[in-house]
C-alpha cells in the first residue's frame, strides 16, 4: 500500500514492469483530473479559501461517512472481514479530532471513519467568517456581529 512505502514516493517499491507503467498512466490521469477540477472550481466561483491548501489535492485512503450509531459497527466490520494489519483505520470523531488527527496524519490511514455531523461542522468552520476577539471581554464574535453588538 502506498501509505506504507517510502515517504514522498508515488508508487510502492515492489512495483515493476507493466504494473509500474499502469500506475504511471494512472498518475497522469490523476494530474489531468486535478487540472479539470481546478477549472470546475473556478467556473463555479468557489471561494479560494475553500480549496485545498496544497497545490495538488492529496491522495489518501477511503473516507467513510456514516451515522454516529454506525461508527463502531463500521470499525468492527472492517476488523472482522480483513486480515489483521491489512488496513489502518482512524475514527475522526469527538471534540479533539482536529488535534488528534491533523491532515498530515489522516493521510497515512487507509480508512477514515467519520459522521455526517462532523463533516458539516468542519465545513461550517471552514466557510464561516473569521471571528475577532472583543477588546473588552475577550469573547470571540463574527466581525459583523461584533460591530452590531458594539453599536
Amino acid at each position: 500500500m502506498l501509505q506504507h512505502s517510502i515517504p514522498g514516493a508515488k508508487h510502492p517499491p515492489s512495483l515493476s514492469g507493466a504494473e509500474l507503467e499502469a500506475r504511471k498512466r494512472e498518475s497522469e490521469l490523476w494530474d489531468n483530473s486535478v487540472v479539470e477540477w481546478k477549472h470546475e472550481m473556478e467556473m463555479n466561483s468557489v471561494p479560494k479559501k475553500m480549496w485545498p491548501k496544497k497545490a495538488q489535492p492529496a491522495r489518501a485512503g477511503t473516507l467513510v461517512i456514516c451515522p454516529v450509531v454506525a461508527l463502531d459497527q463500521w470499525r468492527t466490520e472492517i476488523e472482522k472481514f480483513t486480515e489483521p494489519g491489512t488496513f489502518t483505520v482512524a475514527m475522526y470523531h469527538g471534540p479533539n479530532r482536529a488535534k488528534e488527527f491533523p491532515a498530515a496524519k489522516l493521510l497515512k490511514y487507509d480508512i477514515v471513519l467519520t459522521t455526517y455531523q462532523v463533516i458539516e461542522q468542519d465545513f461550517r468552520k471552514m466557510v464561516s467568517p473569521n471571528k475577532v476577539a472583543c477588546p473588552n471581554c475577550g469573547a470571540k464574535f463574527k466581525v459583523r456581529r461584533a460591530v452590531l453588538d458594539f453599536l
